[in-house]
This record gives structure tokens, sequence and C-alpha cells, in this order.
């Protein structure tokens, strides 16, 4: 039961990413040096994939012009406010998590380079 709720398809095509556990997904995979798993992962799945933290799909971008296109789109305005998440991060940080000043000065660092 926990394996079909967790991996059940809803019928969308979503980017290929990392095999997560049941609830947990991939948090357990994300200890230590995050950046370095990140990167491994995207040599390995591409410019864009999804890792899980319990049952919430997130996505990885590593390609420029895709981080800009999604900066400047309304539609991926909302921030992620999850206590699982949090809980296997360092809180509300990163391109679409952070928000005030981080999120300012993240943005202003990407549309620069």
């Amino acid at each position: 039961l926990i394996y079909y709720f967790f991996f059940k398809s809803d019928g969308k095509k979503y980017p290929n990413g990392p095999m997560g556990l049941p609830v947990i997904g991939n948090a357990h995979q994300m200890r230590g040096h995050r950046h370095v798993k990140l990167a491994e992962w995207a040599d390995k799945y591409g410019d864009i994939y999804q890792i899980r933290f319990g049952n919430r799909r997130c996505y990885v971008l590593t390609d420029l012009a895709l981080m800009k296109e999604v900066y400047n789109n309304s539609a991926f305005a909302g921030k992620i406010n999850d206590e699982l998440f949090t809980l296997f991060s360092d809180g509300p940080h990163g391109l679409l998590n952070s928000a005030g000043p981080e999120w300012l000065e993240q943005r202003r660092f990407t549309l620069r380079h």
C-alpha cells in the first residue's frame, strides 16, 4: 500500500530522477555534501530532474537558461512550506524556496550570469 501511494502514476510525464524510498523520498541521500550528490545526479539525469521529499516532487534545474525562464515566470513563484522538506534541508533556501533579501540576491546573481 505504501509503495502504491508513493510510486503511483497520475498519467503525467515527469522528468527522470533518482529512485527514493517510500515516505522519505530522496532525503536520506541528501546527507553531507548535498552539492556533490546533486552534481552526480545532474550528470546522470540531465539539465532538469526530479527528487522527492516525502511524496512531494522537487525539481532540480542545472541549465542557466532554464533557471532564468523559471525566475521570470510567475507560475513558479510559489514557495515550499513543508515540514518534511525543512527537516531534511537547511530551511527555506535555494532559488525557488527562499524569500526576501536572500531570494533577491540569488535572483540577481542568476540573471547576471
